[in-house]
């Protein structure tokens, strides 16, 4: 068992999550994350820690649900993923949580803003020193033929995470196929895009945890692309179902490092300074492409995915946390820095 501070062991940890539609899950992944939520609830209460889960369907009943609780005695484990099916609108949840004084756990208001739009936060990385992929931003209005870029690129979303609208056919080779996918993504998503620089190189996810100066590097991971995989990125599909053909041509692996101390010493630096300059909260997840030595931030995700076969939790248990164990030592660190 891990230690946590009997300051956190006498606080009621509530777990708030958005509600999802039943309709939108298939059988097998409502089984696999009531199964998740079922074995953090079970490992929690080892520790006789007063451990709620709710789902909440919109801000109201957020406000409702506050309204009947203690905040000295209380700590929000933030687990929104969305407000009204809008990633981008997460920061509400903050917001209110904010406004009615609960310490909770991971992004506040202003992160959560920043890192739902890829522009800003590119520009921050940019004025911090931190190398990431060019790029140019699309919409509706932009005039192709016009577009002088390099190619290959890579198309994504601007205000969205977690490979969202990442396809095979997300890697553009030319003005034509750029004309073609662009617009069919604006009409879909109705918003805006980047062009980015597609870089060809090793590609790793590193988790990350803590605050201040304990800002800790968990154990990093290195995605394996088959020789099915097309254009070797990590997919939507791939990431969000283990049982899909898109993850069966990819594999996430524990990378030691051991031949390549100063990679590892690159990627660490340019995660830790990324993480605090978007000033990342507790927790958080950034993915990497190395192209000739040079680690290039792709995506920054605060308040990352949690499930058994994510990457965060993969590497949490790595280090010995149990998923019950994990959210308590991310209270812990929202805690800690709220006292």
């Amino acid at each position: 068992m891990q230690c946590f501070s009997q300051d956190l062991l006498k606080k009621h940890i509530i777990m708030l999550s958005d509600y999802v539609v039943p309709e939108t899950y298939s059988k097998r992944d409502a089984r696999d994350e009531n199964s998740f939520i079922s074995k953090i609830e079970q490992e929690v209460k080892r520790y006789k820690v007063d451990f709620e889960y709710v789902e909440l369907k919109n801000i109201r009943e957020l406000k409702k649900t506050l309204s009947k609780l203690d905040k000295k005695e209380t700590i929000i484990f933030n687990w929104y993923e969305s407000v009204n099916g809008k990633e981008s609108m997460g920061y509400l949840v903050t917001k209110v949580l904010d406004e009615k004084g609960f310490i909770y756990t991971g992004a506040d208001t202003g992160c959560l803003k920043l890192a739902s739009n890829k522009l800003n936060t590119k520009k921050v990385l940019i004025k911090n020193g931190i190398i990431t992929p060019d790029f140019h931003l699309l919409s509706s209005g932009t005039n192709f033929n016009n577009q002088d870029l390099l190619y290959p690129i890579i198309l994504k979303l601007y205000d969205r995470h977690s490979s969202e609208s990442i396809t095979n056919k997300s890697v553009i080779e030319d003005r034509s196929q750029l004309k073609h996918q662009a617009k069919k993504l604006i009409k879909m998503y109705k918003t805006k895009l980047l062009a980015e620089e597609y870089i060809d190189g090793q590609e790793f996810t590193v988790p990350v945890w803590g605050n201040n100066k304990e800002v800790s590097i968990m154990p990093i991971y290195k995605v394996h692309f088959s020789n099915n995989s097309i254009n070797k990125i990590f997919t939507k599909k791939a990431k969000e179902n283990c049982y899909s053909k898109a993850a069966g041509n990819t594999e996430v692996s524990l990378e030691n490092f051991n031949n390549s101390p100063k990679l590892l010493a690159s990627i660490k630096n340019a995660v830790t300074n990324a993480y605090r300059c978007l000033e990342f909260k507790d927790y958080g997840r950034f993915d990497l492409r190395v192209r000739n030595g040079i680690a290039y931030v792709m995506d920054a995700n605060p308040n990352p995915l949690l499930g058994s076969y994510y990457t965060f939790s993969r590497s949490a248990k790595h280090l010995g946390y149990n998923c019950g164990e994990t959210i308590l030592q991310i209270c812990e660190f929202a805690l800690k820095r709220n006292m």
